[in-house]
């Protein structure tokens, strides 16, 4: 195709994507209604400054044709396109048709607006002929080497409505001079900062491009909010708030895992704001991160960079910021350090590697950010540089970032901070299995309301199960039942972290290489030195009897040979009684199981606090009312486990009729649900109230003596017993709380109980304060 028919609006400044142009130009024929423009823009009317590598009048229509000069290989992982280079290098790409697609239809509305209405058709060439195409079928579509590419333009049209005849090229032709496809310098500057030609980035109502300072050897990142041509005033307004709620949040918020701004420009470009950002051109998003270097990274790299995002919005919630809309596109990874810009010098691919599997992560996107001046609650201006609702700020959130948004996003006033700790929990899921939660909201909301929750162990074989019941609890559907702080998410993920750096049972602690119990079985209250009980525990002599139990001085042979012999010795107690297997029940692998009672009503426990100088601080509580909530809870512990808090509650709302304690049925199923929670053999003991000792209950433990094993403490010794402990951290949790109905208060307990249960040292603290210990508790 000659001059004249082939436009070149600007030469090309690659030589890959000029040897692309030239080889498609030779192959196109030279005659009506042909014509091609290459290497132009346009600006769209929402404000978008589009970059087209080739357009093509055809005789069966119009085609956007975006040219990509890969090489090696590419496929398609998770939606993500995956480009494998020669070198072995994997690069990340979004879908090219995505982009294209949207010129096509920009574009197609300015030739309408100018007059001429057409169809304009988007398609990816791949100019490379070796590159091998490992897309999808349903990718395909649209995707073309140079000479399929040709040939598809060579086709008859489709339908009549795309038919080109010689009259309709003369006039596409004019309408695009009207548009204005020649280049604007100035479009592609911003204060001393000067725009590469094409964003990097882009959302409804922004563009980012890389930048250079065209005086300083400094690069930037640049987001330009486009005030979109022709809109409202109130669409105006709203980009214009976007800007300026960024730029604010960020400014009361330097902090290093939260991406630095440099300068804020409401005039800065005739398009709109400009935001300008310190920004390393290595940085990839989550997402892109993951598909290139996630099958590098084990489980514990994967944690730790779920803990860099939650401390960072820790911080954040303490300055009173919330995100509201933490997505995989928002979080920035970079490589860190020296090492890291070291081996891109050398193109080290193995050292490069390297220093990606530790980052360092940043949270960006604070456009729709929500900054409080007052506690939640207090009426008045208590949010700044936020819209009452998310409907208008909706219209600023990145295409890709639906599926990891909470379900009541679009709620009247939603809870921020159960807002971003749905977000951790998305990006815990994301980081545990390397897959988005789901393809689009709707989709996860309809998983939501069948009963399913997200389960990173349905994906991912041999992840800890605390995993999983971190991501449920941060993303339940309903957000009362959800975690309530981002310092409860950091408690569930120190369990995490604590149960994955565990170390694993030596090769003497395995049952494998353990001594065989002998058969039959000496009954332990006549041992003597040298015997054996349970295969485990050799006693050296005996220390004496009391009114309940016979002590014995043990060694544990299961410990390793490294460990020192007074560190293996133990005091093992063996309880009186007439029945033999009441008596072995400890010493075979049995759960020690502490039960108690506790209430609580409407006034709330005393609790220290801040107060004025010289002015007693008063809080204030509902007067009427005899409503309260009962708890039972058990501590239970056991040698080589984690300690675990099972409890049950009861609402006393002071009704006719209702019943004004737990009944023997309610401990008897209790103490049922411990036994399938704990999975073994139960010690329970309690103390003597008069509801522990009903004829029920009694047939019940006869009837369960095989795992069911009871010991009641004396009377008046509360001391002796774990689990006041554990209503004493209940209570100091809920000190000073000025519940406003008994629901309200049921909330708050359950709240402080189910936070206690995700802190098993805390309840193995409560096991030492009552003066007992187990051997070789953790």
């Amino acid at each position: 195709m000659r001059d004249g028919r082939w436009t070149t609006v600007t030469d090309s400044e690659f030589q890959h994507e000029y040897r692309g142009l030239e080889a498609i130009r030779a192959k196109l024929p030279d005659n009506e209604p042909w014509r091609a423009w290459s290497n132009f823009t346009f600006t769209a009317h929402t404000g978008h400054v589009r970059e087209v590598d080739l357009l093509v009048v055809a005789p069966g229509g119009v085609y956007l044709i975006e040219l990509k000069d890969w090489h090696g290989s590419v496929e398609s992982r998770n939606g993500t396109w995956l480009q494998t280079q020669p070198s072995g290098r994997q690069i990340p790409h979004g879908n090219p048709l995505h982009l294209a697609n949207k010129k096509a239809k920009e574009l197609a509305a300015l030739l309408k607006q100018s007059g001429e209405r057409v169809w304009v058709s988007e398609a990816v060439c791949f100019t490379d002929s070796s590159l091998r195409n490992r897309l999808p079928a349903h990718d395909r579509h649209g995707v073309f080497t140079i000479h399929e590419l040709v040939e598809m333009l060579k086709e008859p049209p489709k339908d009549e409505y795309r038919r080109i005849d010689v009259s309709r090229s003369r006039r596409i032709k004019g309408a695009l001079t009207r548009v204005g496809i020649a280049r604007s310098d100035a479009a592609y500057k911003v204060g001393p900062y000067l725009l590469s030609r094409k964003s990097f980035d882009s959302g409804p109502t922004w563009s980012d491009y890389l930048a250079q300072h065209s005086e300083l050897p400094e690069a930037s990142r640049v987001r330009i909010y486009l005030r979109e041509r022709g809109s409202d005033a109130e669409l105006r307004a709203s980009v214009e708030r976007a800007a300026r709620r960024e730029a604010a949040v960020l400014r009361h918020f330097p902090h290093p895992g939260v991406v630095q701004l440099k300068q804020y420009d409401p005039a800065g470009h005739a398009a709109g704001p400009a935001l300008i950002f310190d920004f390393d051109p290595r940085t990839l998003r989550l997402d892109e991160y993951l598909a290139q270097y996630g099958e590098k990274l084990d489980i514990l790299s994967r944690v730790a960079l779920v803990r860099q995002l939650a401390e960072t919005v820790r911080s954040a919630h303490g300055r009173r910021i919330f995100h509201r809309t933490l997505a995989a596109r928002a979080i920035h990874v970079i490589p860190r350090g020296r090492a890291a810009r070291r081996a891109a010098r050398r193109g080290d691919a193995d050292s490069e590697t390297a220093v990606w599997l530790s980052p360092h992560l940043q949270i960006s996107d604070w456009r729709v950010a929500v900054q409080r001046s007052s506690e939640h609650g207090v009426t008045g201006h208590g949010d700044r540089l936020a819209p009452t609702a998310l409907s208008s700020a909706g219209a600023h959130l990145a295409d890709g970032a639906d599926p990891y948004l909470a379900p009541e996003l679009t709620a009247l006033r939603p809870d921020p901070v159960a807002l971003d700790v749905y977000g951790l929990g998305v990006l815990t899921y994301l980081l545990a299995t390397r897959k988005p939660p789901a393809a689009s909201q709707a989709e996860l909301v309809a998983r939501y309301e069948a009963g399913e929750g997200l389960r990173s162990s349905s994906l991912v074989d041999g992840l800890s199960p605390y995993i999983d019941e971190l991501v449920q609890v941060a993303t339940a559907y309903d957000v009362s039942a959800r975690l309530s702080s981002v310092d409860d998410f950091l408690d569930m993920l120190e369990v995490v972290e604590a149960d994955l750096t565990e170390p694993p049972p030596t090769e003497a602690q395995t049952p494998a290489t353990q001594e065989p119990a002998p058969e039959p079985e000496k009954d332990a209250l006549d041992a003597v030195a040298g015997d054996v009980l349970a295969g485990r525990w050799e006693v050296r002599r005996r220390l004496g009897t009391g009114s309940t139990s016979r002590a014995f001085l043990v060694r544990d042979l299961a410990a390793g040979p490294d460990v020192r012999f007074s560190k293996s010795l133990a005091v093992l107690k063996v309880a009186l009684s007439d029945s033999r297997g009441k008596r072995t029940a400890a010493v075979r692998g049995a759960w020690v199981v502490f039960e108690d009672e506790a209430s609580q009503s409407l006034r709330p426990p005393r609790a220290r606090t801040w107060g004025r100088r010289g002015h007693t601080p008063v809080v204030r509580v509902r007067g009427r009312g005899s409503g309260r909530i009962s708890m039972a809870g058990m501590s239970c512990y056991k040698t080589g486990e984690r300690s675990r808090l099972i409890y049950r509650s009861r609402l006393h709302r002071g009704r006719k009729g209702e019943p004004k304690g737990f009944t023997w049925r309610d401990y008897r199923d209790l103490i049922i649900r411990a036994r399938i929670q704990l999975d073994g053999p139960v010690v329970l003991v309690w103390d003597n109230l008069s509801a522990h000792k009903t004829p029920q209950l009694k047939a019940f433990f006869e009837a369960s003596a095989d795992w069911l094993t009871v010991f009641y403490l004396p009377s008046y010794a509360p001391d002796l017993n774990p689990q006041e402990g554990i209503w004493s951290q209940v209570k100091r949790g809920i000190g000073n709380l000025a519940a406003a109905s008994v629901d309200h208060l049921a909330t708050a307990v359950k709240h402080r109980l189910r936070k206690i249960q995700y802190r098993p040292r805390l309840i193995g603290t409560c096991l030492t304060q009552a003066g007992l210990s187990l051997e070789n508790t953790p």
